[in-house]
């Protein structure tokens, strides 16, 4: 690892408990639990790998978002986001998280995942949070998460979710119809899908 790589990993470990810490104790105005591997890049950044010796960070962080709600009064002037970056979320992760927050409104305005290599069990467990997350939510963005071939099913499902949400106004796909992931025709028809469904419903779009 390079000496960037290893300050991300170390910053990363970090985050972990703290995020947890603010969690169960509340915290200021602005409410911004992130989970974020930094390798100094100056674009997006590679992805930090899972091992199972981050288990026992993500029981933490999971317990305390379990029991976590964005209080009411921060909705009008703070701003509220959960964004899990550039960490690897294999199914065993994603089955702790999911079990965290169920169907629950936590609260938060944006929900930001990116290249996070969670597969289809992350996309329906992301799917799953937009659902709930029906009053308060604004953006949801999924960046760099594959989105292949054998998952138009979603894509359906992503539309029927954001034509009847209640506040979101910003939905945001980029890097996820990788060429690795999808063809070119592939890649148009879910752009076509979520343009002739939602576009209506969305004040912004991002398919980059």
């Amino acid at each position: 690892m390079s000496h960037d790589e290893i300050l991300g990993a170390e910053s990363l470990l970090e985050n972990f408990p703290q995020m947890a810490q603010e969690m169960r104790r509340g915290v200021g105005e602005d409410v911004e639990i992130f989970l974020h591997f930094d390798d100094g890049s100056p674009a997006f950044g590679e992805m930090f790998p899972h091992d199972d010796t981050l288990i026992p960070h993500w029981e933490e962080f999971a317990d305390a978002l379990e029991k976590y709600k964005v209080p009411p009064r921060w909705f009008e002037d703070g701003y509220s986001s959960l964004k899990i970056i550039n960490v690897e979320m294999p199914e065993e992760v994603i089955n702790l998280l999911d079990a965290a927050t169920g169907w629950r409104n936590l609260g938060f305005e944006t929900l930001h995942f990116g290249n996070n290599n969670f597969g289809r069990r992350g996309l329906e467990w992301a799917l799953k949070l937009l659902q709930g997350n029906n009053s308060a939510l604004d953006e949801f963005i999924l960046s760099r998460n594959s989105i292949t071939d054998e998952d138009m099913d979603f894509v359906e499902q992503l539309c029927d979710a954001v034509k009847h949400h209640g506040s979101l106004t910003l939905l945001a796909i980029g890097e996820c119809m990788t060429p690795e992931s999808s063809n070119e025709e592939n890649r148009l028809n879910v752009m076509r899908t979520i343009l002739e469904r939602c576009s209506g419903r969305l004040k912004t779009f991002d398919f980059t």
